[in-house]
């Protein structure tokens, strides 16, 4: 009986909501004759309702529809202002105009003085009415904060919450981005320590960047680098090349010569050239300049070993080509004291004495020794005493 009358109640207000739904001239198919209520059972429901919560999340709160109203506003302020200004016109007209004289100098700082007390009044009667009116405001301020505070006490969790996910993104999203680089760099042949400078552009992990954008950007960075280590395998190129015909200019040119050129002499000076002829020329020249030195020590060592054995020279010294007329500056003057070299005592002949033979006839001579060596110095010095030849070194200059 219960269950027949619980399904009169419901065909009762079925009828009732189609009857309303057409005298609202909606289009709604009429009702059945009858309505059968036919509940499942129970075990069945219990299966269909732990489904639905597994499948569907819950339901988050609706957004809150605040928007915050003035009611009344009540901001008005009236004072005298005019009883005020035309009471203070009248009494500064009696100011207006005053000449400032060493007779008055008393009277006029006096009246300076009125003057400035009419100002500091009107200024503080300002600062008080403005600390009054600010009062209002003040304690709207103090409301909005403590509105503010009760928003972000459940927003700072769940932004804090969201930040962890958005960092997990944006982790995700940079291996992707680097992945593209890397990718990119390969193709062309990007070295690592150049692809290692591409910077990933903070815009390029926001959500709305597209990849294409992303990848266009990359290329033209690649592009950039490969310029750059294209460049700087060329000056390796040209370094090595430059090494390689140093050394061999080295070698070649240097023949026949006693202290040849070597590489390591000529490098630092050549590291900052830039032209291939440039160096060429360079250590052409040095290897000249060698040989003229090297040239010049050898006939110098000639002299002196036809001096010793009181030979000719084979070269003469050249005389200046001193012109009439012409101021010559002084000979070379060592800045340096010279000083005596200390002459050894007569060596000892190593021959037996021989007879006392008649006078011969004896000579001073003056003799100048062209860019001579310590050491040959030493040899000539250890001759001429060997064979009694007394000497005194009157000076001596470095070439």
């Amino acid at each position: 009986m219960a269950k027949r009358t619980k399904t009169a109640e419901l065909t009762a207000t079925v009828q009732a909501m189609t009857d309303s739904a057409i005298a609202a001239g909606l289009d709604v198919p009429p009702m059945p004759e009858t309505v059968i209520d036919t509940p499942e059972p129970v075990a069945k429901t219990a299966e269909i309702v732990t489904e639905t919560a597994e499948t569907v999340p819950e339901k988050l709160p609706l957004a809150i529809d605040l928007e915050p109203k003035m009611l009344k506003l009540v901001q008005e302020f009236d004072w005298n202002f005019a009883e005020i200004k035309t009471a203070l016109a009248g009494k500064v007209e009696r100011y207006a105009g005053l000449v400032v004289t060493e007779d008055n100098l008393t009277d006029m700082e006096k009246a300076q003085r009125e003057i400035a007390s009419l100002r500091v009044k009107i200024g503080k009667f300002r600062l008080q009415i403005k600390r009054e009116l600010e009062k209002p405001y003040e304690k709207f301020e103090l409301q909005i904060k403590e509105l503010v505070g009760l928003v972000e006490d459940v927003e700072r969790p769940l932004k804090d919450q969201l930040e962890v996910y958005e960092n997990k993104r944006r982790d995700a999203k940079s291996s992707e981005v680097q992945a593209i680089i890397d990718e990119i760099a390969n193709q062309v042949g990007l070295e690592a320590k150049y692809t290692s400078q591409i910077v990933i552009a903070d815009k390029w992990l926001n959500r709305g960047t597209a990849k294409k954008e992303i990848t266009d950007e990359i290329q033209m960075r690649v592009a950039w680098f490969l310029d750059i280590q294209n460049q700087e395998h060329q000056a390796e190129f040209f370094r090595a090349q430059k090494a390689e015909m140093a050394k061999l200019l080295c070698q070649s040119l240097s023949a026949g010569l006693a202290t040849p050129l070597t590489y390591e002499e000529v490098e630092p000076r050549i590291e900052a050239m830039n032209d291939i002829l440039a160096v060429k020329a360079y250590i052409e020249g040095e290897v000249a300049r060698r040989k003229e030195l090297e040239a010049k020590a050898a006939a110098a060592a000639r002299d002196i070993r036809a001096v010793l054995v009181g030979e000719p020279l084979l070269s003469e010294p050249e005389e200046p080509d001193y012109r009439p007329g012409i101021e010559y500056a002084p000979d070379y003057v060592p800045d340096w004291p010279v000083e005596p070299i200390p002459m050894p005592p007569p060596a000892r002949p190593l021959n037996p004495p021989l007879p006392p033979a008649a006078a011969v006839e004896r000579w001073d001579c003056d003799l100048h020794i062209y860019a001579v060596t310590v050491a040959q110095m030493e040899q000539l010095k250890a001759r001429m005493q060997s064979i009694g030849i007394q000497y005194n070194i009157t000076g001596h200059q470095r070439v």
